[in-house]
């Protein structure tokens, strides 16, 4: 038997929540970890005195054939409740408290930490149950944006009729050839504007900047938006995780473990060319900004879009239909 050992804990920790958010998207939709990312995490297997009941509690949920369970803390993006269980009634969450005295009578209904955690999961039942329309805050989160913003913010699930599309193929041709490649790298361009980049050896990495200029992009001083692919891996858990990525397992491999770096790269101002052939000025200052003279609308794009068009490899223009479409359906 052949046995791998990995010398950062730290990173092999990372890769085993990796492995333990494909499995909640698997088994969850993308609207309940939309709302479960929401709520920040404690911690990632902590070994704190509660894990092991949660670890116990997994395990009672496992005797049932026909009910699958996940451990929050195996994961980045399930922030909300201790254990998720998938069975033939449905979708449960359940909380778990540690008590050093288990023959006491404890009163959970006094304890004001649990309460605020059975109001979390209530919200995101409500959140992750909306398919099409307004949508529930969060407690306290509707002031804090009036008073922030000054005006009462209201929030909506828009659905439309756009197909993702994503850089999959893309991604994984550019990792063969930078394999093959005697120094470790290779790049490929998107639209015919955008650069995905694979580097194996790191101390021949090229400036971003250069290799667009080499190559006849862009200018020299044009705004850019660029990822480091890898960063998926801690960073950005609301989004495909990458061992879900339509690409082979030895490519996935390398991301995970990061023998491969790559990097993803658009200029700005194709962006905005191309949400202005769908009717639609855009503004990329500080955030994105759309709006549409048509309707009167102006809207702020969150980070999680822009995320997904460079975590997610969404093509542009899947990207910039979907947002547009979206403008239109506030009418």
């Amino acid at each position: 038997m052949a046995f791998t050992y990995l010398d950062n804990a730290e990173f092999a920790k990372e890769i085993l929540l990796s492995f333990g958010d494909s499995l909640a998207w698997i088994l969850l939709s993308r609207e309940f970890i939309r709302g479960s990312v929401d709520e920040s995490k404690g911690g990632n297997i902590t070994f704190r005195s509660g894990f092991e009941s949660e670890v116990e509690t997994l395990k009672l949920m496992e005797k049932k054939k026909d009910t699958y369970a996940v451990l929050c803390d195996l994961t980045h993006c399930l922030g909300i409740s201790d254990v998720i269980t998938i069975g033939p009634d449905g979708m449960n969450m359940i909380e778990v408290k540690y008590s050093s005295y288990p023959n006491s009578d404890y009163d959970l209904s006094k304890d004001n930490r649990f309460e605020k955690q059975r109001r979390k999961m209530s919200w995101l039942r409500k959140y992750s149950s909306v398919k099409e329309g307004e949508l529930p805050f969060m407690e306290g989160q509707s002031e804090k944006f009036e008073k922030k913003y000054g005006i009462n913010l209201h929030s909506k699930r828009i659905i439309t009729n756009i197909e993702d599309r994503h850089y999959f193929k893309e991604l994984e041709d550019v990792i063969l050839r930078a394999k093959q490649e005697k120094n470790g790298f290779a790049y490929t361009t998107l639209d015919g504007v955008g650069l995905l980049e694979a580097y194996y050896y790191k101390e021949n990495e090229m400036w971003i900047s250069n290799a667009l200029d080499s190559i006849g992009i862009c200018k020299k001083d044009d705004a850019l938006i660029l990822s480091c692919l890898n960063k998926h891996i801690t960073e950005f858990s609301d989004i495909i995780p990458i061992p879900l990525f339509d690409i082979s397992q030895t490519t996935r491999y390398d991301l995970l473990t990061q023998n491969v770096t790559v990097f993803v790269t658009y200029p700005v101002k194709y962006l905005i060319q191309l949400f202005s052939k769908e009717g639609v000025d855009a503004n990329w200052d500080e955030s994105l900004t759309l709006s549409k003279k048509q309707n009167g609308h102006s809207v702020v794009v969150q980070p999680y879009q822009i995320n997904r068009l460079l975590y997610e490899l969404l093509t542009p223009d899947s990207f910039v239909k979907m947002l547009s479409t979206a403008i239109d359906i506030l009418d």
